[in-house]
């Protein structure tokens, strides 16, 4: 980790105290969020909607490379993003940039003022946890409101996850497939595993194509599910 993210995590964490993850993993995660956006066909101009956004570690990237008020962030924990906006932003920088933020719960793409079209839409580590409730929602949602040509990318568990080594094992009533739980199921859980075949099935009732994206390094054994509009 650079120098300078070294120190913005180490802060964070004395003050949220999350970074979103492991802190090592900080930089390697904002930075392969950052380069998988970039080769899904991300521009300066185009409207990227971070989900569950957290202290802003794919956010530092983001910001700094978008066009003013193209970033926007949606993070319910208030605490852990006005960390990340103090730390990995400051106010020079927001001022600049013009990101928007929402603390809502529900991963909603009208949470702000001025309801938009999205160019990007991506979460990172937040399906990981979430049922299938929230999957749909943010398919649904993405199918609404993505813009001409958008791209969402969702980062998720497969079944045969195993946590690394430093990182909490969890009890069985911890960990859950999306497969076995209701459609309607919008539960936190600690480790939460789906098929790509659910997901891609998912997404063709919202008129959505769904695709393996593994061209990046694996970072916690996570892999992207780059969503689309269906052709034709």
């Amino acid at each position: 980790m650079t120098s300078d993210l070294k120190a913005i995590a180490k802060q964070i964490q004395r003050e949220a105290p999350f970074t979103g993850g492991p802190i090592h993993h900080f930089e390697s995660v904002g930075r392969d969020t950052f380069i998988t956006l970039l080769e899904s066909g991300l521009l300066p101009s185009h409207r990227v909607l971070d989900v569950g956004c957290g202290a802003l570690r794919n956010g530092y990237w983001l910001v700094r490379f978008l066009d003013a008020g193209c970033y926007f962030g949606i993070e319910p924990w208030a605490k852990m993003l006005n960390a990340g906006i103090r730390y990995a932003l400051g106010d020079e920088l927001a001022a600049a940039k013009q990101p928007t933020f929402s603390n809502n719960t529900r991963c909603d793409f009208r949470a702000f003022e001025v309801e938009t079209r999205f160019d990007r839409v991506f979460a990172r580590s937040v399906i990981t946890h979430g049922g299938p409730g929230m999957v749909r929602s943010l398919m649904s949602q993405f199918s609404e409101l993505g813009d001409d040509g958008a791209v969402m990318l969702l980062s998720y568990w497969q079944p045969d996850y195993e946590p690394d080594e430093g990182i909490a094992h969890y009890q069985a009533r911890e960990v859950a497939a999306g497969e076995d739980l209701a459609l309607d199921d919008w539960r936190f859980i600690p480790v939460m595993t789906y098929r790509f075949e659910t997901l891609a099935g998912w997404a063709h009732e919202f008129g959505l194509h769904a695709a393996e994206w593994r061209e990046r390094p694996l970072i916690n054994q996570q892999v992207w599910l780059q969503v689309t509009r269906a052709s034709g």
